[in-house]
């Protein structure tokens, strides 16, 4: 294993991973505002957050005022969704060349796949450019009293040693600890049932619970549907398409029939809710097994989620490339192929408009962002963007002042029956999908726990709603209704919850429909641009992964090695 490192439940962690330099923030907005198709009038940057660090793991201030942590549309939605006013308001884009920063790579966008991509570039001293006040995009983490805890993504999955992002993060010398999902447990009604694969939640159906194990086993194993497909693998693309063209929900009710039990298919419910921001009858089959067969296979987790696979990258760029080669708070607004190569054109903390001359750029952000980015991309390309969804969730974060034995990483909450009304009705009755225990890579901590509880939003408005100024107060209170059942359940006493924290997510999820990938859309929308301007983004295959980030970087990587070695 070279120096990777893997702790198995069975294990006992001796330390963790250096988290890097913590930071404060000296406040933090909550979410509000206009969705993003309305154009705000106030042109003008907010001003109120002012940072002291970027760094992915950032101490949490305490007294912040209440609001989301996570995405701030402040930020962004007044200067690309009016990009013209605000460009014109800021005195056009520069056009004195002696002004410009040069530079062979500029990487717009420093979440996974930014700084991925810079990593595998880094022979090229590329800069990177990020817009929001931290680094990391959704693979952010706070600290509290000692205990690091993911703000969004949480895990990858199991992998060879020998694929390339396991070789990355060896070398960056991550200690994660391996989670076993074969004994999973499960909340019921306040109940946590163990051994749910086995029958935990209805023992006289055990065979069913089985069933459905072997069946997610063999496809793992003997039918696994790549994405993108690969005709090196286990399917024909025949196989492929038909499995991508029909519904993650009807290819479960087909292959397992009678011996569908209820709980399963919640469960397979909720964990669409929770990594698509979709439900199991809106994405396809082909992307829906790809990640739950693979997740059952086991996962990698590390202190702080994916938050410190970032900070890992964050603190590995600055040591090779020096501390000026990551800038947070830059918003880029205009991105353009010029015939000396691209300018990348920001709004910098001083209020006024930069340019760095490159002779590549990696757009690393949304396509629906990298649309307004760049002005003149071909209309095959815009409708290909126009075709790609995307879905917000929310996280909330429980501060409890006493410990628990880390014997769980994720732990589902079901109904064990189908939704009543629609998927959004739904929601109000079910306040989270599921519980991660954020210290269990750290095999647990001598005094405190966090619980990190999930929220998927599966249903196209979501992330306008997540904008409007009563949301925040809507979910947390939400939350704060089921919170003390659920911490009794886990063997925890209600009076030593210190807090519930939150962060928002407007964007992270890509809805991977049916139909979508084997069409093609994904890698139209993710076409190279007049041969110098490419793009890395978990989109560019419809799928929500740190995997799919960086095999997105990888490709960016090839394309920019080909341009500048000619």
């Amino acid at each position: 294993m070279s120096d990777w490192h893997v702790i198995t439940r069975r294990s006992f962690l001796a330390g963790t991973a250096a988290a890097g330099a913590t930071v404060a923030l000296s406040g933090c907005k909550k979410l509000g505002g206009e969705p993003d198709d309305v154009k705000a009038p106030d042109l003008r940057p907010v001003t109120s957050q002012v940072v002291i660090d970027d760094n992915p793991i950032a101490a949490h201030p305490e007294n912040a005022p209440p609001g989301f942590f996570g995405d701030d549309p402040h930020r962004f939605h007044p200067l690309l969704w009016n990009k013209a006013g605000a460009v014109a308001q800021y005195g056009g884009l520069p056009t004195d060349a002696s002004t410009f920063e040069r530079t062979k790579v500029c990487i717009v966008g420093g979440g996974l796949a930014g700084l991925s991509s810079a990593f595998l570039l880094r022979d090229f001293k590329p800069l990177v450019l990020e817009g929001a006040t931290r680094l990391g995009g959704n693979a952010k983490a706070q600290t509290w009293n000692g205990v690091t805890y993911g703000q969004g993504s949480a895990y990858i999955t199991n992998a060879t040693h020998g694929d390339e992002h396991m070789k990355m993060l060896a070398e960056l010398g991550l200690v994660g600890r391996f989670d076993d999902p074969t004994h999973d447990q499960m909340y019921i009604d306040g109940v946590v049932h163990k051994e749910f694969w086995f029958g935990g939640t209805d023992g006289k159906r055990a065979k069913d619970f089985r069933a459905a194990w072997d069946y997610f086993e063999r496809v793992r194993k003997k039918a696994f549907p790549e994405v993108p497909f690969d005709p090196k693998g286990d399917l024909t693309r025949e196989q492929w398409t038909a499995l991508d063209q029909k519904t993650f929900a009807d290819e479960v009710k087909s292959a397992l029939g009678k011996q569908l039990h209820p709980h399963v298919e919640d469960v397979i419910r909720q964990y669409c809710w929770s990594s698509f921001g979709a439900d199991h009858t809106e994405i396809s089959a082909a992307a829906g097994l790809n990640f739950l067969a693979s997740d059952l296979g086991g996962m990698f987790v590390f202190p702080g989620g994916n938050a410190s696979i970032s900070q890992a990258l964050v603190n590995r760029l600055r040591k090779d490339l020096g501390p000026d080669a990551l800038r947070s708070s830059l918003r880029v607004l205009d991105v353009r192929r010029v015939e000396d190569g691209v300018r990348v054109t920001y709004l910098g903390v001083d209020d006024k408009l930069h340019t760095v001359l490159a002779d590549t750029a990696v757009v690393a952000t949304p396509k629906f962002v990298a649309k307004k980015l760049i002005d003149d991309l071909p209309a095959e390309q815009l409708e290909a963007i126009a075709q790609i969804k995307y879905r917000a969730y929310i996280v909330g974060h429980v501060m409890v002042d006493q410990p628990r034995e880390a014997d769980f990483h994720d732990l589902y909450c079901i109904a064990g029956k189908p939704p009543d009304g629609t998927l959004k009705e739904e929601l109000d009755k079910r306040p989270f999908t599921d519980c991660v225990l954020a210290t269990f890579a750290t095999n647990g901590h001598p005094e405190r726990t966090v619980l990190n509880l999930y929220r998927g939003l599966p249903y196209d408005e979501s992330r306008a709603d997540l904008y409007q100024p009563e949301a925040y107060a809507r979910h947390r209170g939400l939350l704060e209704g089921v919170v003390p059942k659920l911490v009794k359940a886990l063997g925890l006493n209600p009076d030593k919850v210190r807090d519930i924290r939150m962060s928002g997510w407007g964007h992270p999820m890509v809805i991977p429909t049916p139909g979508l990938i084997s069409s093609g859309v994904p890698q139209r929308a993710s076409t190279p641009h007049k041969d110098r301007i490419f793009f890395a983004q978990q989109d560019n295959h419809a799928m929500s992964a740190f995997e799919v980030a960086f095999a997105a970087a990888v490709e960016a990587r090839d394309r920019v090695r080909k341009v500048l070695a000619g």
